[in-house]
């Protein structure tokens, strides 16, 4: 039988607290597991990361063969790193390439100068972001990469012979050519390597709790205090709402197709024994003045 849920050394920190660490767990379809532990054991830390509510520090988590958590790519990193620091060199040749194009245009040359000063400062701090893997620099290199993307086609397309190195007499095209070719192409690659998932990742992104439900792999919560009287069969059911089709016109009146697929969701959601429900031999003091919180997890 293969392995439905697999989980390589997870780790879980928040800040100097380690939540989890290096839990390795397998399971095979069709097999109940059961996380038992005191409380703040990292229970619910645990079921946060197989859900994707949290991120996990370290480890992997795959689904179905599909990964939900994979460990940071060091390769990425040192990428990232390398080529932040080649757009920042293409920014210091672009600032006299700047100034040079349109400082003969305009009549504000003072004005001019300190805005490719400006620029300048906030593509360093881009950079010192980026390297740091703040999604704001991940986000704002975007606008930057297109820029000097345009830049590189107008000084491609429609540069003026007469025009020269800003404070010297060599001709401005012996520059801005060979700029616009390695920074056209530059900005094209780098933009789609932010794109990949790998880089994604290191910036925080990652699978979407909702996208994790649709792919199988559902998280209930129930407290007792909200609902009184939730037994273990709704909440398999609830965790079967991502593959039910009634919506809430449907559901507020109680349609036909409604009780039938709620129906049909009850019969899958019993397995295959049938028996999900707490027998009635169970003691119901004992749920009654249960406070703890219960969650439940079934690959759907």
């Amino acid at each position: 039988m293969g392995t439905l849920l697999k989980v390589m050394k997870l780790s879980k920190s928040f800040g100097g607290l380690q939540a989890l660490k290096e839990i390795t767990l397998k399971v095979a379809p069709e097999q109940i597991v059961g996380i038992i532990g005191p409380n703040g054991a990292g229970k619910i830390s645990l079921f946060n990361c197989l859900s994707c509510l949290y991120h996990p520090t370290g480890g992997e988590i795959e689904f179905d063969s599909i990964p939900l958590a994979t460990p940071t790519s060091i390769t990425s990193k040192k990428r990232v790193r390398i080529f932040a620091f080649i757009f920042l060199i293409l920014g210091v040749l672009r600032l006299p390439l700047f100034w040079s194009f349109f400082l003969p245009q305009t009549f504000f040359k003072v004005e001019l100068f300190l805005l490719g000063l400006f620029i300048f400062s906030i593509r360093f701090l881009l950079v010192r972001g980026l390297i740091r893997h703040e999604i704001w620099a991940w986000g704002l290199m975007f606008i930057f990469l297109l820029s000097d993307f345009c830049f590189a086609l107008i000084f491609l397309t429609h540069l003026n012979p007469s025009y020269s190195l800003v404070f010297t007499h060599v001709p401005l095209r012996y520059i801005a050519v060979p700029w616009g070719v390695a920074a056209g192409l530059f900005s094209l690659y780098f933009i789609g390597m932010l794109c990949t998932g790998k880089v994604r990742r290191l910036y925080g992104f990652r699978t979407s709790p909702d996208a994790v439900c649709r792919n199988g792999l559902a998280r209930t919560f129930q407290n007792i205090r909200l609902f009184f009287n939730l037994i273990v069969l709704d909440n398999v059911m609830i965790g079967r709402h991502g593959r039910m089709h009634s919506g809430l016109g449907k559901t507020l009146f109680r349609t036909r197709f409604q009780k039938k697929e709620e129906a049909s969701a009850s019969v899958a959601s019993s397995g295959p024994t049938g028996q999900v429900n707490r027998p009635p031999s169970w003691p119901s003091a004992a749920f009654k003045r249960s406070d703890r919180e219960k969650s439940h997890f079934r690959g759907t």
